[in-house]
């Protein structure tokens, strides 16, 4: 690394960083996890209008929080043995 540089980690205060290069088209662009589409957004909108935290959410569906979360996140798909559970837990009715 040339002198006078310095490396940024992602695990600083300012969380992760995207660096913009001159002349490279970017397409950057956030979405409301609300209105996400899938079954990350099917997740979350039926907790928030069952008025459920993370915690509940999760232990009606059988899972630990931090499972719900990734699915919520749209990080992992919900495996099929859970497919029962979720499928009440979205029919729920507020």
């Amino acid at each position: 690394m040339p002198t006078g540089y310095r490396a940024l980690s992602t695990a600083s205060c300012l969380g992760p960083v995207a660096f913009l290069v001159p002349g490279v088209k970017a397409h950057l662009s956030a979405i409301k996890p609300e209105f996400a589409s899938g079954m990350a957004g099917k997740l979350r909108r039926q907790r928030r209008a069952l008025g459920l935290s993370m915690e509940d959410a999760a232990a009606k569906v059988g899972v630990l929080r931090w499972t719900w979360g990734l699915w919520e996140a749209g990080r992992h798909e919900p495996p099929a043995r859970y497919a029962e559970a979720l499928k009440g837990f979205l029919a729920d009715s507020a």
